[in-house]
């Protein structure tokens, strides 16, 4: 009798312990689930929380104006060769692994270089620099070109190890390099956009506009205004590529680019979204426009300067390319650019280019030699 009791007792202890569980699935399959949030409801709300953000007029700049990398990189930026190696190979003396990287970057265009470029990524990365591990990562375009034979997947081992180093300490440009790299798409990488865009870092926003084509036009609108308010010049390309379905009117343009001129890097976007505006409605100011912006470019690329001053003999002759738009004016029965609004056209791009504070959009991610 006692046994039948003992086991009685186990009996509805199990069946006690069963009916507590269910009980506890059940409980657990009532929970309420965290309601879902489309990207577009994310990015209203982000917007809205940014509207009335206080900008620092460099916050989005990859080096700022007091780093001793600001220069050459801008010289890089503008694909000023004879400016950026002479500084670099100053701070490459100095062991300055960033400038390292840099000056490999660069220094492509023979048979010859891969050995000087290879030794200069190692050096980088060795002294910390995940990105000079990159280029040296067998999976680097540069690995079938000048590095040929200069690449091991060790490197690439190396670089992940530093970014997630970085990421676990709160790095988030480190976290969204790490996830492109393990196969992110752009499309699915909104969070880390957003959180690098917090940061003023918007490449990554950059990225994810460019990859997905179901923004709706308000949307994209609202994130190019955002760009542009933190004077990041790369967005002027967003909508330049983004101008035959977008059709904003004119006036957005302009005031656009008027925005984002003193900041510097949108000629050649202002440039090729006056040509698109002209073919769709030709008028002159369009023309005048693409003056102008072919004017501030020989400025850049003429000049014994990278900051100023400028002057109108650094623009050379363009003589050829008026001719060649007063041509397309007179085909399309308008006014041609007289002497005196050329003479007029290249002051105000001496004016623009000597008031520009040029703004580093490229990094070590971003930048493609």
């Amino acid at each position: 009798m006692a046994y039948l009791n003992r086991k009685k007792r186990w009996f509805v202890l199990i069946i006690t312990i069963t009916c507590t569980m269910i009980s506890l699935a059940g409980c657990k399959s009532e929970k309420k689930k965290e309601p879902f949030k489309s990207d577009e409801s994310v990015i209203l709300n982000f917007i809205d929380n940014n509207k009335n953000k206080t900008v620092d007029y460099y916050a989005s700049s990859s080096y700022k104006p007091s780093d001793v990398l600001y220069e050459p990189v801008l010289a890089i930026q503008r694909k000023r060769w004879d400016i950026a190696i002479p500084l670099l190979e100053k701070l490459v003396k100095e062991k300055n692994p960033d400038a390292m990287y840099w000056l490999a970057s660069i220094s492509g265009g023979s048979v010859f270089s891969g050995s000087k470029m290879a030794k200069l990524f190692k050096e980088s990365a060795l002294l910390g620099n995940p990105y000079a591990a990159l280029r040296l990562d067998v999976s680097s375009q540069d690995c079938d070109s000048y590095l040929h034979g200069y690449c091991n997947e060790k490197w690439g081992k190396y670089a992940r190890t530093i970014l997630e180093k970085r990421a676990k300490e709160g790095d988030v440009k480190a976290e969204y390099h790490l996830a492109i790299l393990n196969g992110a798409r752009y499309i699915d990488t909104l969070d880390l956009a957003l959180r690098n865009a917090d940061d003023s870092y918007f490449y990554p926003l950059y990225k994810y506009i460019s990859y997905n084509t179901s923004l709706t036009l308000d949307i994209r609108k609202s994130l190019y205004d955002l760009m542009i308010r933190n004077y990041y010049p790369p967005v002027a390309r967003l909508m330049n590529a983004n101008l035959e379905f977008d059709m904003l009117d004119y006036s957005f343009y302009r005031s656009s680019l008027e925005y984002l001129n003193v900041s510097g890097g949108v000629w050649i976007s202002m440039l090729s979204i006056n040509d698109k505006l002209y073919e769709n409605n030709q008028e002159r100011k369009y023309i005048k426009n693409i003056i102008l912006s072919d004017c501030v470019r020989e400025i850049i690329k003429n000049s014994k300067s990278l900051q100023g001053p400028f002057y109108v003999t650094d623009i050379g002759d363009i003589d050829d390319s008026v001719d060649y738009y007063n041509s397309m004016l007179e085909g399309n029965s308008l006014a041609k650019i007289s002497s005196e609004e050329e003479s007029s056209i290249k002051n105000e791009a001496v004016k623009l280019a000597n008031e520009m504070k040029p703004i580093i959009y490229i990094d070590e991610f971003y930048y493609e030699p």
